[in-house]
């Protein structure tokens, strides 16, 4: 019995003895698992707290719009007294005057044409400037419709003559029937809604920021607004 232990013993410590002659070849590859997965759970702890900062800076971008503009439906911000906006779709230009296709915020389906001078939500419009000018330039070299403004604006860059000539393309630009700019990815029965409500946006606001100036300067068609074009 004494020496069945002994030999226990002796086999126990020949077993640490050849763990502890396996441990520095083992020992770099434990150590690069625990760095891995201790860089893994940083990486999400951070992804978690920037989501989390996010959500507690996100400032609703309120607007002074007048009420005649504005769903019934949307109700105003009792403690700012304006509207909140989620997203710009649209915006429409002339004669150096803009409004905007305005998506208020938690109104799902509410959505309004207003008038750029009401409208101060000044990150949303940068935002939707630079996707809709890169979107429109593309289109422009595609072939596909662009707004009148931003036609105006290529042909009044040298830039877009250097690159006709580059490409030997002449002045080919195609544009839209509405100078109606939308954001990228904006669905088509969007799109058709904001042409919709443009001819009575106008007529609405044409005392108050001089689009009479050209209302008149065109026969807007409000009776087959639906089926035709706007202008005729």
């Amino acid at each position: 019995m004494p020496v069945d232990e002994a030999g226990n013993g002796d086999q126990q410590q020949q077993q640490q003895q050849d763990g502890s002659l396996l441990q520095p070849e083992q020992q770099p590859q434990a150590s690069h698992d625990r760095t891995r997965k201790a860089a893994a759970v940083t990486a999400k702890a951070k992804r978690r707290q920037a989501k989390n900062w996010n959500k507690k800076r996100r400032i609703p971008i309120a607007v002074s719009a007048s009420a005649k503009y504005v769903p019934k439906s949307v109700q105003l911000n009792p403690r700012t007294q304006s509207y909140e906006v989620e997203s710009i779709l649209a915006s429409f230009e002339r004669n150096g005057r803009k409004a905007y296709y305005v998506n208020w915020l938690g109104y799902r389906g509410a959505q309004s044409w207003t008038l750029s001078e009401d409208t101060d939500a000044t990150e949303f419009i940068a935002n939707f400037c630079n996707k809709s000018s890169v979107e429109g330039c593309l289109d422009a070299f595609l072939g596909n419709e662009i707004s009148e403004s931003l036609a105006a604006e290529l042909r009044n860059n040298p830039k877009y003559l250097e690159v006709c000539q580059l490409f030997g393309i002449g002045d080919h630009l195609h544009i839209t029937e509405f100078n109606v700019s939308f954001c990228p990815n904006t669905a088509i029965a969007l799109q058709k809604k904001a042409i919709d409500a443009l001819p009575k946006f106008i007529r609405d606001c044409s005392s108050e920021i001089g689009i009479q100036a050209y209302a008149n300067e065109y026969d807007w068609n409000f009776d087959r607004r639906l089926s035709g074009p706007l202008i005729d």
